[in-house]
């Protein structure tokens, strides 16, 4: 299941406006799959609600919207949250003309993505004037770094969304950089824009 909203004006507009917080595994909160069945510590669907516990992981990745758990981490996982990369994609598109035509989530917010599309002569890759979508993703389920890249695929279900990502790997003229979400992601957030 994916959520997109198109052609947002803003952050708030883009259906990205929440955050996610660490919390410790003592805190009572319930990781569910992509049919929203509650998980046990082993991944198994628990159906009996007087099974549904803590999550048991070192650290539980929360939406502090939903309280949902989109992933559970070992200690040293940073966040990057989504109005980093709302940011950071309009940071490394200044001066040019371009226009936000889609962004969203999959499933509960595990993986997100806000896309670009650039106008105009003055966007070049390789020389070469690019009529493609700048894209950044993310996760907060730890399945994917936190990367933006250009694409030719535009984002409208979740095998596009997969395909978008994989897209910008080995193919001449793509523009890709990543960021793993470490303890120091924020630095390298930071500095994959310069």
């Amino acid at each position: 299941m994916i959520t997109i909203k198109s052609n947002p004006k803003s952050f708030d507009d883009s259906g990205l406006n929440w955050e996610c917080e660490i919390r410790d595994n003592n805190y009572p909160i319930f990781c569910m799959d992509d049919k929203n069945y509650v998980l046990d510590k082993d991944g198994n669907r628990i159906v009996d609600k007087e099974q549904i516990g803590i999550g048991y992981a070192s650290k539980n990745i929360v939406r502090t919207d939903t309280q949902v758990c989109l992933g559970t981490m070992k200690s040293q996982y940073t966040i990057i949250q989504n109005s980093a990369t709302w940011d950071a994609l309009h940071e490394a598109l200044a001066g040019v003309k371009f226009d936000i035509i889609n962004s969203g989530y999959t499933l509960n917010g595990q993986k997100t993505f806000i896309q670009a599309k650039v106008d105009g002569d003055d966007f070049k890759i390789d020389g070469e004037k690019y009529t493609g979508y700048l894209t950044i993703w993310n996760s907060h389920d730890g399945s994917i770094v936190c990367k933006l890249g250009s694409t030719y695929v535009r984002i409208i279900c979740s095998n596009t969304f997969n395909e978008s990502f994989r897209s910008t790997k080995n193919t001449t003229g793509n523009v890709e950089l990543k960021v793993r979400h470490t303890s120091n992601a924020s630095i390298q957030f930071s500095n994959m824009m310069e």
